[in-house]
């Protein structure tokens, strides 16, 4: 049996072996890389076994098994490993409907896992199994292809691929083998077709018999594979730390496909099946986009639950609106284009509500989501807050943070912006949030403490770690240097803002009058927190004089709004290098932010893979999540917050739920030796079991 380090260079070769050249041209010397198969064969034998009537992977190779199934194809591999054992035992398999992602052979953590799991953060879009639900189809329907919008190189490959597998099929055929036509379109059926195909040919290469039949079969069959490699990293997230960019092409991909397809809801209800099926899940809450009109949502979600209501497990919906960009250039103010659209949606919700209130008992949750670096959480208030007109006492608020940054600082700030703009409360969620976890010394120890934001970033960066720091250190040496940094930084954003012309046109009674030595940074803090309020009242109170004893911070805030010249320099780029006390006092800001979300009773929705194939963490196959287990063991922590473990979006990223809690209890018992450590590691992977049904009630 190979080691670690033997099977990690072997799944790097395999996957050199497969990647095509370019994305235009592939080569067409399958002859010269028979080996690929028998390196396959090796792998296989190394990394899966046959466990309890069921292929499985080796538990102490997960993640190296996640590894491979994030570059290349799980089902490849899975039926080169029973081809093989089938030649052995001189039989044939008869099934082909495996697991889309398959399970470990620890029965022990399996039994944990078994007794019941709810996904709580389930994209309903991202989690369509698009690649297994299409590809026969696209393979054996060239309207299907042709409806595809993509470049004439690319249709030349993806019609070479069809050619292609037509061949295998003839081969097949002439040797017995039957491979179906499309049976059901779109839906994981006939995808088990495909592993049937990838069987039976693997199988006839290497038991060696009637080979002569078709001599170029190897050639032939790893073209094939290269094509359907290349094909299925444009609608499947293909390796790692790939980042938000590529998230995004893939996603648009997707959707190209899809509606090639005709998106039927064969898909959805495959998709969604599956999940239920190999997860042993007890209930699904999945996240949908917000459509248009009240009566659109009302139509989608009764469509939705004729595909997906039927199938035995609690369905509930969260309508999620879009931080995407606004299609409408901004007006007058910062952002004003996308606080319109968001009042709109804010309307149509509360139709919705008011007009369908059956349909409406399935939607539990409003969800904040897309491009973090978008929009601030500021633009959302009016619809997340508990105001007049808002949502539905019932109605838990979610919003995704947390999720890409490239200062810890920025994303344990925007963490706590949202608790405070939005006043966060028991049953309401923060989506991701990996900055609470992180190790913030070891995070900025791998960068040299130095780190890139924006200006904007930076000097609401100060105010927020200063303002809130013990009183010692804000009168101490770090103290000092934040308060420097502050003044420099305000002066170079604000100075034109502070101009008296400006001042005179705000306020025409010339009774507004201040200056920029006036300034303090508890100004500035105040300003920030104003940011919640519509920027239309923060103008009114200035010309009506109506805040007084608040004048300077309604003053920053209307700048940080209306100015042009504060919005254009916020946006440039700054170098920075943090010391070793400044780390720790963020250090200390962390575990306040952490102790504010226990306090209120917030949940937090990690979504590990989300956050290692985006960029956001750098643990490789861990996630920092972890470290919330190894705070817990130390007798000096105290801070336990309600965390559930989730997939996000798991047709992109190829996961399952029993796979993101397992590769995280898997990377921890590596680190781990003694029995009560790992009887306390099982505990609490099943606390956090029971928190992710806890979460939906």
């Amino acid at each position: 049996m190979m080691n670690e380090l033997e099977i990690n260079a072997l799944i790097d070769k395999i996957k050199a072996q497969l990647e095509p050249m370019c994305r235009t041209t592939f080569c067409n010397t399958g002859i010269e890389n028979k080996q690929v198969f028998s390196l396959l064969n090796k792998l296989a034998d190394s990394i899966l076994v046959y466990h309890k009537n069921t292929i499985r992977c080796r538990y102490k190779y997960l993640q190296l098994w996640r590894k491979y199934t994030m570059s290349l194809e799980g089902d490849l591999l899975i039926a080169a490993f029973l081809a093989a054992r089938s030649i052995k035992l001189n039989e044939h398999i008869k099934t082909f409907d495996w697991k889309i992602v398959i399970d470990h052979d620890n029965d022990v953590l399996n039994s944990i896992l078994m007794r019941g799991l709810v996904d709580n953060h389930y994209h309903l879009g991202g989690a369509l199994l698009t690649f297994q639900c299409t590809w026969v189809n696209l393979m054996q329907n060239e309207q299907c292809r042709n409806r595809i919008i993509c470049s004439s190189d690319e249709m030349k490959i993806l019609t070479k691929a069809a050619l292609t597998r037509k061949k295998l099929v003839s081969f097949l055929n002439k040797q017995g083998v039957e491979i179906g036509q499309i049976k059901c379109q779109e839906s994981l059926e006939d995808y088990y077709e495909e592993r049937k195909l990838l069987y039976y040919i693997i199988r006839e290469l290497i038991s060696g018999n009637n080979i002569n039949n078709f001599k170029d079969i190897t050639t032939v069959f790893y073209n094939y594979l290269v094509i359907k490699e290349w094909i299925r990293a444009h609608v499947v997230q293909n390796g790692d730390n790939i980042g938000e960019k590529t998230f995004c092409i893939v996603n648009q991909n997707k959707n190209m496909i899809l509606r090639s397809c005709g998106a039927s809801g064969r898909i959805v209800r495959s998709s969604v099946y599956e999940q239920i099926r190999s997860n042993c899940i007890k209930a699904l809450e999945v996240r949908i986009k917000m459509k248009q009109s009240a009566y659109a949502l009302y139509e989608y979600i009764a469509w939705l639950e004729r595909q997906i209501g039927t199938l035995g497990v609690s369905v509930r919906y969260i309508v999620c609106l879009s931080r995407c960009n606004s299609m409408k250039k901004n007006f007058i103010y910062r952002d004003q284009a996308k606080r319109m659209e968001v009042l709109e949606c804010q309307k149509e919700l509360k139709t919705f509500f008011e007009k369908y209130p059956a349909l409406a008992k399935k939607v539990v949750g409003v969800d904040i989501c897309s491009k973090e670096s978008n929009y601030k959480p500021e633009v959302f208030t009016e619809v997340m807050c508990r105001r007049k007109d808002g949502l539905n006492l019932r109605i838990k608020r979610m919003y995704h943070t947390g999720e890409e940054y490239t200062d810890l600082l920025t994303g344990l700030r925007t963490v706590d912006e949202c608790i405070t703009f939005f006043q966060l409360g028991s049953g309401d969620r923060l989506g991701h949030a990996s900055p609470i976890f992180e190790n913030v010394k070891d995070w900025y120890n791998s960068r040299k403490n130095r780190v890139t934001i924006s200006k904007e970033d930076y000097i609401d960066n100060i105010a927020w770690l200063y303002c809130n720091a013990p009183l010692e250190v804000q009168k101490g040496k770090t103290g000092k240097i934040l308060l420097i940094n502050f003044k420099k930084q305000f002066e170079d954003l604000y100075r034109e803002a502070f101009s008296q012309r400006l001042l005179s046109i705000l306020n025409p009674n010339k009774e507004l009058c201040i200056d920029l030595d006036q300034v303090s940074i508890s100004h500035y803090f105040q300003a920030w927190h104003l940011r919640n309020l519509k920027p239309e009242e923060i103008k009114i109170a200035i010309q009506k004089n109506s805040c007084k004893g608040s004048e300077i911070a309604y003053y920053i805030a209307y700048c940080y709004f209306y100015i042009s010249s504060v919005r254009n320099k916020g946006h440039n780029n700054v170098e920075l290098y943090l010391t070793n006390d400044q780390v720790e006092l963020i250090s200390k800001m962390q575990m306040r932010v952490l102790k504010k979300i226990k306090a209120k009773n917030i949940s937090i929705e990690v979504c590990p893979s989300s956050n290692i194939l985006l960029g956001t963490t750098k643990n490789g196959y861990c996630h920092p999540v972890i470290n919330q287990f190894e705070n817990l063991t130390n007798q000096h922590y105290t801070t336990d917050i309600r965390i559930s473990i989730n997939t996000d979006d798991q047709g992109i990223f190829s996961t399952s739920l029993m796979s993101e809690y397992s590769l995280i209890v898997n990377a921890l018992e590596r680190e781990i030796s003694s029995k009560e450590e790992k009887e306390n590691l099982y505990k609490w992977i099943n606390d956090l079991r029971q928190n992710s049904i806890a979460m939906c009630n």
